[in-house]
């Protein structure tokens, strides 16, 4: 164990020669009846004293007190000849409330108030005598000759601990040859699989001094001083924004890896794959990274969002140990896309290629059903697309979601959970090229008169609005509004109305043949029945069965491709 003593001699001495005056004596009587004089109990016995200026009620003093109790443990354990003396400084302290104080935070040393003479004791600390006076806690060191080390105040408990301790390793290695044990700092890094340094990694270390570290942006970390020779374990943490670098694209990566197609190679990707840590990759880790992408969930099952190889180091000693050195990888992302630092702002570009994505717009009443249909004509170019689509729900209620044309698309690609805020997010890929053109169908209630493109938008709130190529690369998402086309005139006619049988017609005249979709949808918008017809030139009639419902309104919905041909409502008594 190497002995600094020559360097610590000066460094007292030189604190010695600012505050040349050395400690008054002075006499008090502790909460718990003890009289107790500075010199004649502590230092003319060899030992160092601790003095903390203090009171009861003082915030500051109260976050302080842990640190203290665990300091004067430290020094206890390592059997530094020092003893703590705590002085209250206010007139409205008294046994009890100081005793009370004692206890709560695990103090076992003397304390003293007003009435225990600590007003006249604590006078010196106060005036300026050995330094400025910042208020409570304040601390001052008395080495056994009585001379005085007035810490400076620092204003963060841990640093004003640490300067305390080094006073009175200080005062008793100066005087009394204690030799102070040999201290290093630990250096390390933590880099993504990408090469880029980590920000945010929380860095523990525990054994004999414990002490957490948080990575800078460049993902560096730098302990304070720790003892040399005692022995470590270091572990990190980062468990923020799952969702960071997890998209759809990751989920094609996981099916191809299942499937045989594209298997991973490396351990790190098997690491960052199985999301529910079950010990393999299977489908149910891509049901919960596609839950993280739409948001239905905010954490993974059984992990945290960053781990990190080694996932711990055990260091017996820190004499000539060398520059630490992790490891991340991000949960979920298969293709290293995950920011490292949330601190460093990035500028969206905007990608060489898009998927558009079609509504037709149409003018919308107050009450009406509105069926809105989301189409495109670029389906064959993608094999993935994630996105928020929302709506403005003061003018639009949401009630009813039907799926489209595509194949492996259902409801569980969607999450419905935020409908009431005006927002869905969806999710889906497949791996053979889709030659439809319709995604899903969703039908509104109005509750605003108004153009239909002035309430509908695709957005990230929600899922980051991007799709992907069949050569992984990413496409912007756009959405645009086609004009209603103008159609040939069809009429529809419902009767009888109100029905008392279990049987309604609808006569419809159209001067061209066509395909329509006749929905039946109950008073709240929900679709409870579709059935398509191929409707001949002329005028043809429908029955309409609705034996399976009870009485009551229901609103037949007549549409022609994306086109709504006739809303009609009825009453079944």
């Amino acid at each position: 164990m190497r002995i600094r003593l020559p360097i610590l001699i000066f460094l007292f001495t030189f604190s010695i020669s600012l505050f040349a005056q050395t400690a008054p004596d002075f006499k008090i009587t502790t909460t718990d009846n003890e009289s107790i004089g500075l010199y004649a109990n502590y230092l003319d016995e060899g030992k160092s004293v601790v003095i903390e200026l203090f009171f009861v009620d003082c915030p500051p003093c109260r976050s302080f007190a842990p640190f203290m109790a665990n300091l004067h443990t430290q020094m206890v354990e390592r059997n530094i000849q020092v003893e703590f003396v705590s002085l209250s400084i206010s007139g409205a302290d008294t046994d009890e409330n100081v005793n009370e104080f004692k206890r709560e935070f695990k103090h076992d040393w003397p304390f003293a108030h007003y009435g225990g003479g600590s007003e006249e004791a604590a006078k010196p600390y106060q005036d300026g005598t050995f330094g400025q006076y910042f208020g409570t806690p304040t601390i001052a060191v008395i080495a056994p000759d009585g001379s005085v080390n007035y810490v400076k105040r620092i204003f963060n408990n841990e640093g004003y601990i640490d300067a305390v301790e080094t006073a009175i390793i200080e005062s008793q290695t100066a005087f009394n040859e204690v030799e102070e044990p040999a201290t290093a700092i630990v250096s390390g890094g933590i880099n993504t699989l990408k090469g880029e340094g980590l920000g945010g990694v929380t860095v523990n270390f525990s054994g004999a001094k414990d002490t957490t570290i948080i990575t800078d942006a460049n993902g560096s970390f730098q302990t304070g001083s720790l003892l040399a020779d005692e022995s470590y374990t270091v572990a990190l943490e980062k468990n923020d924004d799952p969702a960071n670098g997890v998209t759809t694209l990751d989920i094609i990566f996981i099916s191809k890896h299942i499937l045989g197609i594209d298997t991973f190679t490396t351990s790190q990707e098997y690491t960052a794959a199985d999301v529910n840590k079950s010990g393999g990759v299977t489908t149910f880790d891509i049901v919960h990274m596609r839950q993280i992408i739409l948001g239905v969930i905010d954490e993974f099952p059984n992990t945290t969002s960053w781990v990190f190889e080694p996932a711990e180091i055990q260091i017996t000693s820190l004499a000539d140990l060398g520059t630490l050195s992790f490891t991340a990888i991000k949960i979920g992302d298969l293709n290293n896309s995950a920011k490292p630092n949330a601190l460093i702002s990035t500028t969206d570009r905007e990608r060489s290629d898009k998927l558009t994505l079609l509504i037709e717009d149409q003018a919308i009443e107050v009450g009406e059903h509105v069926n809105v249909a989301l189409n495109t004509a670029e389906l064959s170019k993608i094999q993935a697309f994630q996105f928020t689509l929302g709506f403005n729900p003061n003018a639009l209620q949401m009630m009813d979601l039907e799926m489209g044309e595509l194949s492996n698309y259902k409801r569980t690609n969607f999450n419905l959970i935020n409908k009431e805020k005006g927002l869905i997010s969806t999710s889906w890929d497949t791996r053979e090229e889709q030659n439809g053109t319709r995604l899903f169908n969703l039908n509104f209630i109005a509750q605003q008169s108004g153009q239909l493109s002035d309430f509908i938008q695709i957005n990230s709130h929600l899922t980051t609005a991007t799709a992907y190529g069949w050569k992984s690369e990413a496409l912007d998402i756009n959405l645009a509004f086609t004009k209603k086309e103008q159609t040939s005139n069809t009429e529809a006619v419902l009767f009888p109305n109100p029905s008392a049988t279990n049987t309604v017609y609808l006569e419809i005249s159209t001067e061209v043949a066509k395909e329509v979709n006749l929905r039946l949808l109950g008073l709240s918008g929900r679709v409870l029945r579709t059935t398509a017809y191929s409707i001949e030139k002329g005028t043809q009639l429908i029955s309409i069965n609705t034996i399976d419902f009870p009485a009551g309104v229901y609103t037949i919905q007549l549409s022609h491709g994306t086109e709504t041909v006739e809303t009609m409502r009825f009453v079944k008594q």
